[in-house]
């Protein structure tokens, strides 16, 4: 476990170090770097899935040091974009069932919640926009509306999540286990996207 953590990091450190290796010099870099990486770590250690919490934000690790107030915002749209992906796979997938109809049926339904969780997690990228934007500067009950309306949108999302992979109980593998990959992942990163919002605006 410690060999994954450790290996987990150093490649997270890499991936920072693609992602800005053209952005100031080397010294500096480096130090930014080490900075961020410990924070991105730090960051999805709230998190039930923090090995996937690490890789999804460490493209952000350098944004999220010097603007801790977008985790959120960045934590949902790295779940949607996810999502969409996920969504799209499935829609393809029951595009390519041909007559078996009770494959294509279990598909149509499972794309169905996908393209709601889509919406759902859409609608939660909104709310942390205006968050972003306002904060805490119209007022306290303003706030905690819309990190209420926030929460229900992911947690509707999960909810959608776990119809779809229902849907897919009673079909045969590869098809079963190709899809529940993809709506697992999703899960996870919704999980981990509720916690970051409560570190985001709760400190919890």
């Amino acid at each position: 476990m410690n060999s994954l953590i450790i290996l987990t990091n150093l490649i997270i450190t890499i991936i920072i170090l693609v992602v800005t290796s053209s952005s100031a010099a080397v010294g500096n870099n480096n130090k930014k770097l080490n900075f961020a990486s410990e924070f991105i770590n730090s960051t999805c250690n709230c998190t039930e899935h923090q090995v996937l919490c690490r890789w999804s934000l460490a493209p952000y690790a350098l944004l999220l040091l010097e603007k801790p107030c977008h985790l959120a915002y960045v934590a949902v749209n790295v779940t949607l974009a996810d999502a969409k992906n996920v969504s799209q796979y499935v829609r393809e997938l029951k595009r390519q069932s041909g007559n078996n109809a009770t494959v294509a049926a279990a598909l149509d339904d499972c794309a169905d919640n996908m393209d709601g969780v889509v919406d759902e997690i859409q609608e939660s990228l909104n709310q942390t926009r205006w968050l972003s934007a306002n904060n805490k500067s119209q007022g306290r009950e303003d706030f905690e509306f819309h990190v209420g309306n926030l929460e229900t949108w992911m947690s509707a999302a999960l909810t959608d999540e776990d119809t779809c992979a229902d849907e897919m109980e009673d079909l045969d593998e590869p098809l079963r286990s190709h899809v529940g990959y993809g709506t697992s992942r999703v899960q996870r990163l919704v999980s981990n996207a509720l916690a970051l919002i409560n570190t985001t605006y709760f400190g919890k």
